[in-house]
């Protein structure tokens, strides 16, 4: 995966030419901003997934230009630059989303610990979604065959519980396919974005359990067949 290009945002030009060479000698690509009002001019055509921001600057500060890039890309990684610490940083910032912040003067090593840092959280946001897409893809309503009426009336009750935060029994029969319907409700539905968490109920069991279970099993298997004989 190709390295993220970094948005540079500060008004001063000395720190934006060092910012830009400790990029460069990193292998990022970059685009650098003079202030927020130019920053926004540059993300509405190219949303850039790491943002660096000086907190103070003429006109637009960097906590309202990050909130503002929140409304274009919820998931941008910002990073601030600020002279006094956490007391430049209002606290909702760092609720939403800000990723970390650097003091004025700050140690370039640092720096690039912590935009490695980044760019390794912008990878695997990135394949956390190409994963997700993949099972959606794979356990959706096309990945189940089935034309009979029986499996439209699956299909119409998967897709009536599939956003509702309610338990779903699936009984059947070994074999029938209920951990593909099971899984599909949950990448198609509400629940997507939580870990699917399979389990088999038999490992529960303790070993008493178990051999009633199987016994019981067993004899619903000896009566249908002495059903279908008797028929």
């Amino acid at each position: 995966m190709l390295n993220p290009n970094i948005l540079i945002v500060d008004d001063e030009e000395g720190m934006r030419f060092f910012l830009a060479e400790a990029m460069k000698k990193e292998g990022y690509g970059f685009t650098a901003a003079s202030s927020g009002e130019d920053a926004l001019e540059i993300y509405k055509k190219d949303a850039c997934p790491i943002v660096i921001l000086d907190v103070k600057m003429p006109g637009i500060s960097g906590i309202e230009t990050f909130e503002r890039m929140r409304e274009i890309n919820p998931e941008v990684i910002a990073i601030l630059i600020t002279a006094h610490g956490l007391k430049e940083i209002p606290l909702k910032a760092l609720d939403r989303g800000v990723y970390d912040y650097f003091n004025k003067p700050f140690d370039i090593k640092e720096l690039r610990v912590v935009i490695k840092r980044a760019v390794e959280r912008w990878r695997l946001k990135n394949e956390i979604k190409e994963l997700r897409s993949n099972l959606e893809e794979k356990y959706s309503f096309e990945g189940i065959i089935g034309n009979s009426s029986k499996m439209k009336e699956v299909f119409s009750l998967m897709e009536k519980v599939k956003d509702v935060d309610v338990n779903v029994l699936l009984t059947g029969e070994s074999g029938t396919g209920k951990e593909l319907v099971a899984r599909t409700i949950h990448f198609i539905g509400a629940r997507s974005k939580c870990p699917f968490v399979g389990s088999a109920v038999l490992q529960y069991l303790t070993p008493c359990w178990r051999q009633s279970y199987s016994a019981m099993k067993r004899a619903h298997l000896q009566a249908h067949t002495n059903k279908n004989r008797a028929g």
